[in-house]
Parts: C-alpha cells; structure tokens; sequence
C-alpha cells in the first residue's frame, strides 16, 4: 500500500561537496525547485513570488499564497545559507532516489501544490502556518501588553483572565444564533464575578483578557442576533474608560496594543466606539497615537495588508479630525481615495465648518485615485459642495 508524503515531510538528508554537514530537505523544498527550474522565465525565484503576490489579491486565494510564500521565504533562507541553486537540489535529490519516475512524478505534484494552489491542511510546515498575516493578527488578540501594574507591587495580568473565559466556550462545535443567549449571560455573570472586587489594575487585565478570547471564538458563534457582539462592545468600552494614567508601563505600549487589536478586529464589535476613542485622546498622547499609526501602515504597505493598512488610515481620518490637524488633511485624503467614503466624510466634515476651500481640497485629493469603489459617491458629493452658495 502506498503511503501518501506530504509537504512538510522530511524526504531525503543530502551531502553536498562544498558543505561539510548534510542538508535536510522537505518535499516543499523539491517542489519549489521544480517550479523554479520548469516554469519561470530565467528561473528566478523572484517569478514565482510575484506569481503569488499577484494571485492573493484574489481574497479566496489569499491564504495559499501567503503560507506559500512564508513557505518559499524559508526555503530562500536555507538555500542562500547553503549556497544552493535549485538546479542542485532536484538532480542531488534525484541521485539519491532508485525510482527512477520519483522526480516525474513529483513534477506533477509541485504544479498541483503549488501553481494551483492545491494543498492539504497536512501538507503545512511551520512557517505556512506563520505566515506574517497570522502572527500579527495572533498578537493583536493576544496583546502586547502581558501586565498592567503600578511599577511596585500591584500587578494583573490578562493571561490569567483568558484561560478562565476560555473554558466558558465549548473545546469545540458551534453556538446557533438561540444558543447565544444562554452563552452571553454565562460569560456576563463570569465577568460580574470577576469584577466584583476587583482594583482597576485588574479590571484592565480581566477586560482585556476577555477580548482576546471572545473574538477568538467568534468564529465558532453564530452571532445573528448580536449578542456577544453586544456585550463584547460593552467591555471595550468600559476598557477605554479605564484610568490609564495610574499604569506604570509607557503610554506608547498601551496603545500599541489597542491601535493593534482595533486594526485587526474585523467583526465590526468595536466599530461604534471608534469617535469616543479618537475624541478622548488626551492633547498630550496625540503625537503617540499618529506615530504608531504611521508606524503601522509602514508595516502594512510592506507586507501588501490592503485592508489593514487602510483600516489604519481610516483611524489617521478619526485622529486629525477630532483633533483639528488641518494641515494633515489633503495628504491624509489623497492616500485615502475613494476605497472607503467615511473617513473622505470626517475629513470633509471637520473641515468645511470653517473653511470651504480645504474640505474642497480633501474631496479632489480624493478623486486623484483610479475608480474605485465609492468613487462615484465621492464626485457627487463633492460637485454639491463646490455650487452650495
């Protein structure tokens, strides 16, 4: 009986002339190398990236590509280290194998793999299953922040919260839309207890704590009716009302944590706190905030995070606005676009009470991008503004 390999099983240990230790290899390892050998132009690895790259703009195809590219990252690693070309791997890999059909065949498995992106979950290692993607979007759940202490002796830490509220979910299975009734007021009467007694310092940890596991487990929660999203908007907000002042830790980790959580948080349970957040940020925390905002999309337009990166403008949008940065507006808008209008509209809104002319400049900023989703609504609205007298 044949027995199935997959990707990320060891397949052959390699002793190479110039090396004095042998090299291990994967079957990933062999696959790529054939691709990059039998079907790109010159055969640059760099082809089949962008190949990829190209490819996971297409959001049902965005998670192969990224693992695949996590995948051929590593393998990047291990032959520049090496100094191998994939020429040497598939011929060293092919003296070593007495099937003569073996390289072949794994040809035909290496177009399967990975041109149309037909894998097995068992196929993964571990760098596809921590693609860039997944360990940010596993931090901002998790936090950055693993204390919230007085810098003495009074101390709380979210970790010990999480493990508590993630017993309160089932190890596995799905909440229907009715069953999250009895589940909201199991997790609200656990949060009661919690809170109780609790010092702010805890409060912090126990709130935080709880946010991490909720939208975890969101994907398992058929939420129709909107109660954990309820109560999970409830807890952010009785967050970001806590004391932040009496923290110990530097005001930049506490809001590179929520900046970060708010980013990836894409079940929208956070999305009507947004104007009290931005608004109540202190004069003095402003630079802070647009700092690590700016820090972010950096990271985001490197790592091609679309929609993270413009989520993050979007929050730039929130900050200026409430906070009267006119200065900051047209350069703001015209990275902006015409992908998402809210943002175009607190600009505009921010700016025409006073001063026509800029909340005009915003809306042509604006426009400067290609078609694109709201573009149309953009140009109507900014054609009204222009002959409002």
């Amino acid at each position: 009986m044949a027995i199935t390999s997959y990707g990320k099983d060891y397949l052959t240990s390699i002793q190479f002339p110039h090396l004095k230790s042998q090299i291990s290899f994967n079957y990933w390892d062999l696959w790529i190398s054939i691709i990059i050998e039998n079907k790109c132009n010159d055969k640059k690895i760099e082809m089949l990236e962008e190949f990829l790259k190209e490819n996971k703009k297409n959001h049902n195809y965005q998670t192969p590509c990224e693992e695949l590219l996590s995948e051929i990252a590593s393998y990047k690693e291990k032959i520049n280290k090496h100094q191998l070309t994939p020429a040497q791997i598939i011929e060293a890999i092919a003296d070593s194998e007495s099937d003569l059909g073996f390289i072949k065949q794994q040809q035909k498995r290496a177009v399967r793999k990975i041109l149309s992106l037909n894998y097995s979950p068992k196929d993964k290692t571990v760098a596809m299953e921590n693609t860039p993607r997944k360990i940010k979007s596993r931090t901002a759940f998790e936090g950055t922040l693993h204390s919230f202490w007085d810098g003495e002796e009074t101390e709380a830490m979210p970790g010990d919260y999480r493990d508590i509220f993630r017993k309160k979910f089932k190890k596995s299975g799905f909440y229907t839309k009715h069953q999250t009734f009895a589940l909201e007021e199991k997790l609200q009467k656990n949060i009661d207890k919690l809170t109780k007694k609790a010092n702010t310092y805890k409060l912090f940890a126990i709130y935080r704590g709880f946010l991490t596991i909720v939208i975890q487990k969101t994907g398992q929660i058929d939420d129709s009716f909107g109660n954990i999203g309820e109560l999970a908007k409830n807890i952010f907000h009785l967050y970001i009302g806590l004391d932040r002042t009496i923290l110990a830790s530097p005001k930049e980790d506490f809001y590179r944590d929520i900046l970060q959580l708010m980013i990836w948080e894409d079940y929208g349970y956070f999305y009507e706190l947004y104007d009290s957040f931005f608004k109540e940020i202190p004069t003095n925390d402003i630079d802070i905030v647009e700092s690590l905002l700016l820090q972010e999309k950096e990271v985001f337009q490197e790592l091609g995070f679309e929609y993270q990166e413009e989520s993050t403008l979007s929050f730039l949008a929130h900050l200026y606005s409430y906070h009267q940065q006119f200065d900051k507006f047209v350069k703001l808008a015209e990275e902006l676009g015409t992908k998402r209008w809210m943002p175009i509209d607190l600009l505009v809104a921010a700016a025409v009470k006073d001063n026509k002319e800029l909340a005009l400049a915003v809306y042509e900023a604006a426009l400067k991008d290609v078609d694109n989703y709201h573009k149309k609504s953009i140009q109507k609205k900014y054609e009204e503004l222009k002959n409002k007298q």
